[in-house]
């Protein structure tokens, strides 16, 4: 798994991002708040789905 662009994958705290083969899969967990963003869970999203420049590994 490459990590999006921005925040590294591994950092983030309110959103899953798991990439399996050619297809991510992109998750809230903010169950607390009924997965309503904040500023940190947008930043978190808008990382994971900025466009790779760097690979290809994702046909979304």
């Amino acid at each position: 798994m490459s990590p999006p662009q921005g925040i590294a994958a591994d950092a983030f705290v309110h959103t899953g991002f798991d990439l399996a083969g050619q297809v991510p899969t992109i998750t809230l967990d903010r169950p607390e708040r009924r997965n309503a963003l904040n500023w940190r869970a947008h930043a978190e999203l808008e990382s994971a789905f900025r466009p790779r420049t760097s690979t290809r590994s994702c046909a979304a």
